[in-house]
């Protein structure tokens, strides 16, 4: 038997590891009760772990409780890291992409949408980079048929230059309230995924009489 570990190859490891953590995945899905599940499928969308609760059929009155409970349990974890590390698959996503664009964001320069005579340029004039920028952009035929004006609103920097910094850990106070997602969830989720890294639990936690 030790000779036959010793001749094991790093792929038949790697193999093997994959394995057994599949085979973990299925045990503690199992685990999950019919509205632990849609809990952790309507996590999935917004990532706030309140209106998942409630989404899901908790009590709304408990629901920030139970949200922040939820996300304590190993099961619950092991579940979500599984659907997003699937999701992040599929659209061949990972942490850095997101952290890209939100610096595209944050180092935007309203300058940039407009021509050397100061007028606004049309979308297929901006850049790819400037682009990204945008949220929106509206053009306004005017009653008269004859003028059109253009609505253009930008991406939040402010909030781009804050997930920036939660990310990189610029700041000096991080305050998680019960019922919202930890920063590793809501941040380093992908980071954390990619790397084949476990989801760190929540510290601490009310309990809650409807957990299950």
């Amino acid at each position: 038997m030790v000779a036959m570990m010793g001749t094991e190859t790093a792929r038949e490891r790697s193999e093997r590891a994959e394995i057994g953590q599949a085979f973990l995945a299925e045990v503690l899905r199992e685990r999950l009760t019919p509205r632990q599940q849609r809990f952790v499928a309507e996590y999935l969308i917004d990532l706030n772990a309140t209106k998942a609760a409630i989404r899901a059929g908790y009590n709304s009155r408990t629901a920030r409780q139970i949200g922040y409970e939820n996300l304590t349990k190993p099961y619950i974890q092991a579940e979500i890291e599984r659907q997003n590390k699937e999701r992040v698959a599929r659209l061949e996503i990972d942490a850095d992409d997101v952290l890209r664009q939100l610096k595209v964001i944050s180092d935007f320069d309203i300058r940039g949408l407009f021509d050397e005579t100061g007028n606004l340029k049309p979308p297929h004039a901006l850049t790819e980079e400037k682009g990204k920028a945008v949220a929106s952009y509206e053009i306004i035929n005017e009653r008269s048929g004859k003028r059109q004006r253009y609505k253009v609103r930008l991406c939040d920097k402010l909030n781009a230059l804050k997930l920036l910094g939660r990310h990189l850990n610029l700041f000096s106070e991080r305050v998680v309230h019960p019922g919202e997602a930890p920063l590793d969830f809501t941040l380093k989720l992908g980071e954390r995924i990619s790397e084949g890294r476990n989801l760190a639990p929540c510290h601490g936690g009310p309990q809650a009489k409807d957990a299950c």
